[in-house]
């Protein structure tokens, strides 16, 4: 169960929509907060914000903690130290220096869920192919793709544990656990060259043809977008619950914009959502793509996550940012065996 969230602005700190969900273990609200005075030892801003307390419509009392999903400029996480024994209807978070507090509204006929659709169904891609969809999703978020025309870019090899997938190819194919039919080979080394990346041993020609979404990525840089101004700050209520892709369920709860980053507060939970980050989990996370009401593709990579005994936080940066002028998003969400599209409007603050 989700529920929707407003936008929240103290003297010392300004926070975006704080996303809150029904887990199995209780309630859960996280509050992205970036501090309006000049950045202080990480330690210590923590340290300040740890000091929060918030109150629910029961007279329940809460400390507020720093998760470790990512901090300093680009603000910070804050959750609940512990569940709330009930379901509250609003809470009343406070600062330490006592200012007043502002309500977040927890009522469950405001939630945003309420005009999101989802849809899933199975998906027809090898596990080979959906390995190399996910490394071009990687590929793509890195942010250094958007900071430069990639016609200025010099050759540089795949990161660690993305190279030799010619090897990998030939392997599975040879064993008829990868058609040789797939286009799939093709269109990784025409992203790779595209994006002057070497290393990756793959001996099928260059595809002519790409998907959408790599395409819409690539031309974002020949637009020029990269040097215009920062999106506006802000945040959008956006809450649903994806089906369970291959044993990991994906909760939306919100998403921000910040010094020009935008950022989807998620939750994750299911038997395989504390997979470790490198190796294992290309083949098992889930690759999620966003399409925005102008028409352009985003990719997603995780700039922060935090274990905890019902499942894990997510910080998920959109890449490149939306624009507060987008009224709604479909977010396409790939496993091996099944996909879910989910459309949400989003309601800026």
């Amino acid at each position: 169960m989700l529920h929707g969230a407003i936008l929240l602005v103290y003297r010392m700190c300004a926070t975006h929509p704080p996303p809150y969900a029904q887990a199995e273990a209780g309630p859960r609200l996280s509050l992205f907060v970036r501090s309006t005075r000049e950045a202080g030892p990480s330690g210590s801003e923590a340290g300040i914000l740890e000091q929060f307390t918030a109150t629910d419509d029961r007279g329940t009392r809460y400390q507020m903690t720093v998760r470790d999903l990512g901090g300093g400029i680009d603000g910070w996480t804050l959750m609940l130290a512990h569940s709330p024994p009930h379901d509250p209807h609003w809470l009343d978070p406070i600062t330490a220096s006592c200012q007043p507090a502002v309500r977040v509204d927890l009522n469950p006929s405001a939630r945003p869920s309420q005009d999101a659709t989802v849809t899933a169904g199975p998906v027809t891609v090898s596990p080979g192919d959906h390995v190399l969809h996910a490394v071009a999703s990687r590929l793509l978020a890195k942010a250094d793709l958007f900071g430069f025309p990639l016609r200025e870019s010099a050759p540089r090899p795949l990161a660690p544990g993305a190279e030799g997938f010619g090897d990998v190819i030939a392997a599975l194919q040879s064993a008829g656990a990868w058609s040789p039919l797939s286009p799939v080979p093709g269109q990784f080394a025409a992203l790779c060259a595209r994006l002057h990346l070497t290393g990756h041993g793959i001996t099928a020609l260059p595809a002519q043809d790409l998907p959408e979404p790599w395409l819409s990525m690539l031309a974002h840089d020949r637009r020029g977008q990269a040097r215009t101004a920062p999106a506006a700050d802000g945040g959008a209520a956006a809450a649903v619950v994806l089906p369970d892709l291959d044993g990991i369920t994906l909760a939306i709860l919100g998403l921000h914009n910040c010094l020009g980053r935008t950022v989807v507060h998620m939750h994750a939970s299911g038997p395989m959502n504390q997979v470790p980050y490198m190796g294992a989990e290309l083949y098992c996370w889930p690759v999620t793509w966003i399409y925005d009401s102008g028409g352009r593709w985003h990719a997603t990579r995780i700039l922060g996550r935090s274990g905890m005994d019902d499942g894990t936080a997510l910080r998920v940066e959109v890449v490149p940012p939306l624009s507060r002028a987008t009224t709604g998003i479909e977010v396409i969400t790939t496993g091996r065996s099944a996909e879910a599209r989910t459309r949400l409007p989003l309601h800026w603050e």
